[in-house]
């Protein structure tokens, strides 16, 4: 649950706080270290089998789309290096415009929905042809 949790902060709000993914991998780095450390020390409890993670799959699933949405959403109602470069409000001479035309925030919205969109089918699309059970187990 912990480690859930900690992809759903990572994938979430990576957007507004970059060094998370960092940060969280030199703290899953420590935590190894101290489960290897105790190991030789405290009696492992008995192993139960397990068809797999259960539903906790469907809550990283569920975490990876909701990423996909609130990061765009961020981007579009936040970003202002991103606004700049696409929305004419003033021609501004230190800025590249990168927008073909004069876009508007309503351009600026169906390109943030395109791209999110895309990004929704490449998940779906990577999910479909990576298996599930590696070669080598099945």
């Amino acid at each position: 649950m912990e480690i859930v949790c900690q992809y759903g902060f990572i994938v979430l709000f990576s957007s507004i706080f970059p060094p998370a993914a960092l940060m969280s991998s030199i703290s899953n780095w420590v935590q190894i270290k101290n489960q290897v450390n105790n190991m030789g020390r405290i009696r492992r409890f008995k192993a139960e089998v397990s068809d797999g993670i259960g539903n906790w799959m469907q809550a990283i699933q569920i975490l990876s789309q909701l990423s996909i949405i609130i990061n765009c959403a961020v981007v579009y109602f936040t970003s202002h290096y991103y606004k700049k470069m696409f929305v004419w409000e003033e021609r501004d001479p230190n800025v590249t415009y990168v927008a073909p035309s004069r876009w508007d925030y309503t351009m600026f919205l169906i390109l943030v929905l395109a791209v999110e969109h895309a990004m929704i089918i490449v998940k779906i699309l990577v999910e479909q042809m990576i298996d599930d059970t590696p070669c080598n187990i099945a």
